[in-house]
């Protein structure tokens, strides 16, 4: 696919870094990629409380928060900043709730960035 590794890196390290602190100590997150209509998807799957239900999309905008965030001492800007990049790489970006429980972050590359 076609990204900026140093931003695509630190998109990744952002939304691991969210899911390893949200999710119980010792769970499993996971990295799904996968062929879509509409390109390709990259998800970070984690098995945590989930998102505030109505909140998805603000999420990523400057200094949200979710509530207990202060325990953990983050700023709200990791998330303005994955959908900083995103955009800047041309990339959708994308939070839901899990059906199983915990929350979905996903990256959708369209079609023309993937290279053949």
């Amino acid at each position: 696919v076609q990204a900026d590794p140093r931003m695509l890196h630190h998109v990744l390290i952002n939304l691991l870094g969210n899911a390893a602190k949200f999710a119980p100590a010792g769970s499993p997150i996971t990295l799904r990629a996968r062929r879509t209509a509409e390109g390709l998807s990259l998800a970070v799957l984690d098995e945590g409380p989930g998102l505030p239900h109505g909140r998805e999309g603000t999420l990523f905008e400057r200094f949200e928060r979710v509530d207990g965030d202060d325990r953990s001492g983050g700023t709200g800007l990791g998330l303005a900043i994955v959908k900083g990049f995103a955009d800047a790489m041309g990339l959708g970006v994308s939070a839901r709730n899990r059906d199983e429980g915990g929350a979905a972050f996903e990256l959708l590359w369209p079609e023309s960035a993937i290279l053949r």
